[in-house]
């Protein structure tokens, strides 16, 4: 089928049995690392509904836009108070809890993750600082070179530009083998610990823009201040 979307409607063959397709998924679906070809419904009968003992099921859903989680869960429990009257000795004293995705992944430990996403961002922002002095001592030292263009003709903008550019270059090597890194290693992990791929290419491109803000921001001052060097003041020396 290779995700056709034609085929929906169509019957297949499964084994021995027909099957009507109700549903393509996407390309790169994946579900828990599962490559499946087929995912099928559950079909109860009646007498699974008699004689089954297990109440734990996981289902992951889309809502519908403007639902919310109260929604959701108003109607799961009208669905609940529905079966428990057909089916008492199965549902009684059972039910249904929504919840979403973000807070079945992160749940507890939300907290020590907030407090993680503020260390790394202060670690960046350490980074940012140092890369602004590093900057600023590397300027000074070009004083005189600053001076001499200066006085030949070139505007400020054209100065800071050429900064803006030197700085730009090592930045992009910075944040290729960064994010090329943090992808590799976060991927040997959850492969390790969970069995899934966690790539993520959307997490990954705002990582690097992210970065690049931080890299243009770390650089644009100190090229900004060695543009304004006075040339009288330096040639003098």
């Amino acid at each position: 089928m290779a995700g056709d979307p034609e085929v929906i409607g169509k019957s297949i063959t499964v084994g021995s049995s027909s099957v009507t397709v109700v549903g393509v998924l996407p390309d790169g679906f994946d579900y828990l690392d599962n490559d499946f070809d087929l995912w099928f419904p559950i079909a109860l009968s009646e007498s699974d509904f008699q004689n089954c003992r297990s109440h734990t099921m996981r289902v992951v859903a889309r809502m519908k836009p403007n639902v919310t989680l109260e929604d959701a869960q108003s109607d799961m429990d009208r669905v609940v108070a529905g079966l428990s009257d057909v089916y008492p000795q199965f549902l009684t004293g059972w039910g249904i809890n929504v919840v979403s995705m973000t807070d079945e992944v992160v749940g507890e430990i939300r907290p020590a993750l907030l407090v993680l996403l503020g260390a790394v961002g202060l670690v960046l922002l350490i980074a940012a600082v140092n890369v602004a002095n590093l900057m600023l001592a590397r300027t000074t030292a070009e004083q005189h070179e600053m001076a001499i263009r200066t006085a030949l003709g070139t505007g400020h903008d054209r100065l800071v530009q050429q900064k803006l550019t030197e700085s730009v270059v090592l930045a992009l090597v910075g944040i290729a083998v960064g994010v090329i890194g943090a992808a590799t290693l976060t991927r040997f992990q959850a492969s390790l610990l969970f069995g899934i791929d966690s790539a993520d290419p959307l997490t990954y491109a705002g990582l690097s823009l992210l970065l690049g803000a931080v890299a243009l921001l770390a650089t644009y001052v100190p090229a900004r201040r060695a543009s304004k060097v006075d040339p009288m003041a330096a040639l003098r020396e």
